[in-house]
């Protein structure tokens, strides 16, 4: 610890005081937190020793004793976050990077994730150049938010106008931005925005990565059930990665295929049929809830068709035609579809009738056309920056070296859990 001490009072933010500081962090991180604490005072007491404290938060939360010390080091990191500047923090990504990661899974081991969320999203402002700047500290923030069953509070860190990614993002190792991906489109399937969802989840099929992960085939199960409660189609996926998905994700994702083929279908017994019989392998893989808002999905779509034929149908055959149990569940499905502006009818509850009416909405209004205008112009700028971002790791030169050195292997790697392995 003295040699650490010395060397940080000396080195100071040098290029190879900095290049040699992860070496001294994992040395001392076999100390006694007591010996931790000991030497964090001493260079505590200057700011210009911002980097070598930092080093030992991180010697910290890889220590023997981190887990039983989580609460003093809660309030040791808010109180360095208070003082540090930013270009400190910066100096040494490894480490803040390490601290947010071995933080994150000491609170969901102690099933406390909710006390990390305010503490690593101040981390991820201070630590972001400008606040469009995708770090590899999103997705530790989102997967807190997301074990502590508080989706919304992830919301503000995500964002489908991304401007760039921090430095340590750039290289060949695309876990973070993968798992961001996937963190973000769980949270807005969460919160059943699902158009967000689809965009997240085919963000995370699309990363570039030099082999496919567990991880990614996730995402594509999860993509195939919003895309199917979104649009009631199979989501289309980008030509880069058609080969990918025909050649390994499909063929992983069999219960999800046979759901999306019974659900096109239009049959409720079919796709009933398609749930028990996979039942087993939608509730392990958690995605039981969404295969439940799927079969639901089914029947809107089902009503919805009725409208481009009928002008005006009984409650009672409105059950009939989609296959529902009574006139009173048809009317409650017609009741919420109205009130989500989904379809256009009213229901005369006095004869047990429902008229089916045509759009309000002509889209020849100004407000209308500027509102298309402006959607269209804001899908083409974010397609143009997420063209960038991949032609950016496309052609770093590590990434190229790492696909060249791996050859045409193609796999889905083994992994005890999808979070720890990419």
């Amino acid at each position: 610890m003295d040699i650490y001490i010395s060397a940080a009072r000396l080195g100071g933010t040098s290029k190879e005081y900095l290049d040699n500081l992860p070496k001294g962090i994992e040395a001392i991180s076999r100390l006694s937190w007591a010996n931790l604490e000991a030497g964090q005072n001493q260079l505590a007491t200057d700011r210009s020793f911002a980097i070598g404290v930092l080093g030992i938060l991180s010697a910290k939360s890889k220590c023997n004793e981190f887990q039983n010390n989580l609460d003093a080091f809660l309030v040791q990191l808010h109180g360095y976050l208070s003082a540090v500047e930013a270009a400190q923090l910066r100096a040494c990504p490894s480490s803040i990077i390490d601290i947010c990661e071995n933080l994150k899974n000491a609170l969901i081991r102690r099933k406390t994730p909710g006390q990390g969320i305010t503490l690593l999203t101040q981390v991820v402002r201070t630590y972001q150049s400008h606040p469009k700047q995708l770090t590899s500290i999103h997705a530790n923030v989102l997967e807190l938010c997301l074990s502590a069953s508080n989706p919304k509070a992830g919301i503000p860190l995500i964002a489908d106008d991304l401007e760039e990614f921090s430095l340590e993002l750039k290289g060949a190792d695309c876990k973070n931005l993968i798992l961001y991906s996937y963190y973000a489109g769980m949270i807005n399937a969460t919160l059943k925005k699902y158009r967000n969802a689809t965009f997240h989840f085919e963000a995370a099929i699309q990363c570039p990565a030099s082999t496919l992960s567990h991880i990614m085939l996730e995402a594509y199960k999860k993509l195939i059930l919003v895309s199917l409660i979104q649009t009631g189609e199979m989501p289309v996926t980008h030509k880069s990665v058609n080969q990918v998905v025909t050649r390994i994700l499909k063929p992983e994702a069999v219960a999800y295929m046979d759901l999306a083929s019974s659900f096109l279908t239009f049959s409720p017994t079919d796709l009933n049929a398609v749930v028990n019989r996979h039942r087993d392998a939608y509730v392990r893989d958690g995605n039981f809830g969404l295969v439940k808002q799927v079969q639901t999905a089914q029947t809107k779509l089902s009503i919805l068709r009725l409208t481009k034929t009928f002008l005006t149908l009984s409650l009672a055959d409105v059950a009939a035609r989609v296959q529902l149990q009574s006139a009173a569940q048809a009317e409650g499905y017609l009741v919420a579809m109205i009130q989500d502006g989904e379809i256009y009818a009213k229901i005369n509850q006095k004869d047990g009738m429902v008229v089916f009416l045509e759009t309000k909405e002509k889209y020849d209004s100004p407000a209308m056309m500027q509102k298309i205008e402006s959607q269209i112009l804001r899908c083409m700028e974010l397609n143009k920056r997420l063209e960038s971002m991949n032609d950016g790791l496309l052609t770093n030169p590590e990434y190229v070296s790492k696909i060249v050195y791996t050859g045409e292997e193609e796999g889905i790697t083994s992994s005890k859990s999808m979070f720890s392995s990419v």
